[in-house]
């Protein structure tokens, strides 16, 4: 049965086996783990994509939760970004591979996905009843078609490559035979995976319905068979998506607030973003250039003898005039939408992407193999029709190597001539040749040459890459990994932890630790910002931890532990662990604590007087921050010459060899910590920070405008500013006092009322207040969520804002025992429309199912 089942499947094997062949022969040449020390770990997939697939691991293996999690900035809803990044099948694979080890599952991964998208293609062929070398070489011309390679490390995006052949057979089922089951199922499968690419192929579906409608016409009666097609297309397509609603509804919801914005004037912006030749320019080996995953044009690569094929059937009479007319227009539509710049727009979700432009340039490769299919399918060679086609397809590369472009050379353009050439020469002499054995030959050779031209092209594509040696992620997760687990596992929580070395923003998330940092499309903008005004890194798209806020910021929001690699000043050592310093705050605020109730809260923009209000809020204590008076602070240079001009004050070095200093002594009691922030922004490679002329390993190149503190019992400090560059703008330095007594008092204050904590999940919190006989607010350094539900002594109480980011809830007198349980919002309703729909949908395969079986 299995040697059977083999047989009968043994073109699927091979597509499969020969995609993945050339992809790890693509591996291997760039070194590429296993086979050497570079990594898939590119742009967003090391930045981000690594860490969220060690969450998803976490998770599952029941270390975190997929709604909810405080490993994400101060925490935070996870449900958007489990239904973008992590719902793929494929990633299960994670689950048998250690973390450091995740460069190398990724690969596996990858490849994975790109042998089925070729394997899926290859199948839809076989279902049109082409040869198999026909099925082979097309499936595999689309599995390493230039979208796949030069897109691959956006791996959540590879479902959508490869459920298109089975969207493309569920619509012709729908249309030829009535039968909606199919496009239904697959359609709710796209969106289930992955909204963005899910919301991608809906619009082609629609896309594909109307140029199907228009084709129609081009036969009789067409109008029964459009009104049928339309009353099955509607509610099929309705229906999918109701089928979703239990990850589309909640991941709608989690996006409000999000960073991303509409602006309905750019609907009109009909600018062309490219000509026709710079568009056909990237159907050339080695087109990709590595702006292109930035700004570039579509990557729309695919092998010469797909171009030769495809092109040659819209000259023959043995294929149907409504395929020719439906292929032509479903391409069109696609160029078009690419060329203008507002079309565009519509298939981005209506943002303009900032990365990764033409996300759904896969369809327009996708739709030439498709015609290339049909052209093969017909089996009516002709010479002229190929002939003409050659023609045309020559005296294109000719204008495009007039052009000179810059990332193409005379070498790629030739090349790709040799194998369009060499690719009709094997077509025709199969086609001439009508013994059995010859025609198997040259269709091999024209397998093959479909390999050599994506191989050579998915070589060229990913060399231009830049990318993250494997080793160097295996060792930073190494380093980290053990102490932060031992720690977890010996101080269960909740606190916050955080490092000052970070491998990405992500740290969190990788390691699995309760941290400050977190980057990612799903977060919200008002974290960011909050993170920004409590003194944190903060870019406007993401905040991270890095050098950390001032000492009162920092055990504000609950930072017990820090993790570094390298002393630091005035902080008292917990413990060494190997080469890492351990430093726990006893003074850490409880991650909820009473409050008094009648307290008002103003909204300052400047970070200092943010946490004045912040603090005077929540603890009583007005005034922590003090601007240095200005007869407190000299300003000392050092190889430096100050000039102004326009108001302005400019920094030079005298000597170039030495780096130039600005001193600032400060004078102050011993029992004053100095906060400070430098507001400008650095030229060159940035400020190193010394505090007391030793270096405080702080260089403020690209986070200027975060604080910091320097606490040292003297009467007067001195805060260098050390820069390499010719010249500096001047830092404009804000420089507070605070008292350590203060410092102390406030942390008094929150730890004297916090909840007692019982029992702690990301998910849910449960615990105990001590009580204030006038009634009080428990408020949470957690961001406002709706989607957490609170319960006082068992009744449900409504929580709220509390200092416009913050979450809290109104208590009475008295103890109380508090639990709040997080529900994302519309994850109820959504997974009930989603079990209604299902049901619906299998209640038409019964009803199906009978009606076969009567008759």
């Amino acid at each position: 049965m299995i040697i059977s089942s083999l047989k009968k499947h043994q073109t699927l094997i091979l597509s499969f086996l020969l995609a993945l062949l050339v992809q790890v022969a693509i591996y291997y040449r760039l070194d590429i783990t296993p086979f050497g020390d570079q990594s898939l770990l590119v742009t967003d997939m090391n930045g981000q994509y690594v860490a969220y697939f060690a969450y998803l691991k976490n998770a599952l293996l029941g270390q975190d939760s997929l709604l909810y999690s405080f490993s994400k900035t101060m925490s935070g809803n996870m449900i958007g970004l489990t239904n973008y990044y992590l719902l793929s099948p494929f990633n299960l694979v994670f689950l048998f591979f250690p973390l450091q080890a995740f460069p190398l599952a990724i690969t596996v991964v990858t490849s994975l996905k790109l042998a089925t998208a070729s394997a899926a293609m290859t199948w839809l062929l076989t279902k049109r009843k082409l040869q198999a070398w026909a099925a082979l070489a097309l499936g595999l011309a689309y599995g390493l078609s230039a979208y796949l390679m030069a897109y691959q490390q956006n791996i959540m995006w590879l479902e959508a490559c490869i459920l298109f052949p089975f969207l493309i057979f569920a619509l012709d089922r729908l249309f030829k035979e009535d039968k909606w089951q199919a496009y239904t199922l697959v359609l709710a499968l796209a969106l289930l995976n992955n909204y963005y690419m899910g919301a991608i192929l809906c619009l082609f579906s629609l896309i594909y319905f109307i140029c199907w409608c228009l084709s129609a016409f081009t036969c009789p009666g067409s109008w029964q068979a459009i009104k049928r097609a339309f009353k099955a297309f509607v509610p099929a397509s309705l229906l999918a998506g109701a089928m979703a609603c239990l990850t589309l509804i909640p991941s709608l919801l989690s996006l409000q607030g999000g960073k991303a914005g509409f602006d309905p004037s750019q609907l009109v912006d009909f600018h062309s973003q490219f000509s026709f030749l710079d568009f056909s320019s990237k159907l050339v080996i080695g087109a990709f250039q590595a702006g292109d995953t930035k700004s570039g044009l579509a990557n729309i690569f695919v092998p010469s003898l797909i171009l030769l094929v495809s092109l040659a059937g819209l000259f023959n009479p043995a294929m149907s005039r409504a395929k020719k007319v439906r292929g032509g227009l479903l391409l069109l539509s696609l160029y078009l939408s690419m060329k203008f710049f507002n079309l565009n727009l519509i298939w981005h979700g209506f943002n303009e992407p900032t990365w990764f432009p033409f996300r759904y340039s896969f369809l327009f490769s996708g739709l030439l193999v498709l015609m290339a299919g049909e052209e093969l399918k017909a089996r009516h060679f002709s010479l002229w029709c190929y002939g003409l086609a050659f023609a045309l397809l020559t005296g294109l590369a000719w204008r495009i190597g007039q052009a000179h472009y810059p990332y193409l050379g005379r070498t790629d353009i030739l090349t790709s001539l040799a194998c369009l050439g060499l690719g009709l020469v094997l077509l025709s002499a199969r086609n001439l040749l009508r013994q059995p054995s010859s025609q198997q030959v040259f269709g091999l050779g024209l397998v093959l040459l479909v390999a050599y031209e994506t191989f050579t092209n998915g070589y060229y594509t990913l060399n231009k890459m830049g990318y993250q040696p494997a080793q160097a992620f295996s060792q930073f997760v190494s380093r980290y990994q053990a102490p932060i687990q031992d720690l977890k596992a010996k101080h269960p929580g909740p606190y916050r932890l955080e490092k000052n070395q970070h491998y990405a923003n992500n740290d969190p998330l990788l390691l699995n630790y309760p941290g400050l940092s977190h980057y990612s499309s799903n977060e919200r903008a008002e974290v960011i910002e909050v993170m920004g005004k409590l003194g944190f890194h903060d870019n406007g798209n993401w905040a991270r931890f890095a050098y950390g806020s001032t000492l009162a910021a920092n055990q504000w929001m609950g930072l017990r532990y820090l993790l570094s690699d390298h002393p630091l000043l005035g902080l008292s050592l917990g413990q060494k662990q190997g080469d890492l310093y351990l430093y726990e705050n006893p003074l850490a605020f409880p991650l909820a604590y009473e409050i008094t109730p009648d307290r008002s809260f103003r909204n300052p923009s400047q970070s200092f007087a943010f946490q004045n209000e912040l603090f005077a809020y929540t603890t009583g204590l007005e005034d922590y921050y003090q601007p240095l008076a200005a007869n407190a602070l000299t300003v000392r240079l050092e190889n430096v010459r100050a000039s102004e001009s326009k108001g302005q004050i400019r920094y030079s070095r005298l000597d170039p060899k030495k780096p130039g200093r600005i001193h600032y002594q400060i004078r102050k009691s011993p029992d004053q910590i100095v906060n400070y922030q430098f507001q400008a922004k650095p030229v060159g490679p940035g400020l190193e920070i010394y505090h007391d002329q030793v270096f405080s390993h702080i260089n403020l190149g690209k986070k200027n405008h975060t604080l910091h503190s320097y606490d040292q019992n003297t009467d007067r400090v001195d805060i260098t500013v050390s820069f390499h560059e010719d010249k500096l703008a001047d830092p404009q330095p804000n420089f507070y006092l605070s008292s350590r007594q203060q410092t102390q008092e406030m942390a008094q204050v929150a730890q004297a009322n916090a909840l007692t904590i019982e029992d702690f999940s990301p998910t849910a919190i449960r615990g105990r207040t001590k009580g204030q006989a006038q009634g009080s607010r428990l408020f949470f350094s957690l961001p406002y969520d709706k989607g957490w539900h609170a319960f006082v002594d068992g009744r449900y109480t409504p929580v709220h804002r509390e200092a416009q980011y913050f979450l809290g809830l109104d208590l009475g007198p008295g103890p109380h025992q508090v639990q709040l349980i997080f529900i994302p919002r519309g994850l109820i309703l959504g997974g009930a429309i989603s079990l209604v729909s299902i049901f619906i949908f299998l209640k038409s395969l019964n009803k199906k199912k009978g009606l076969k079986s009567s008759k």
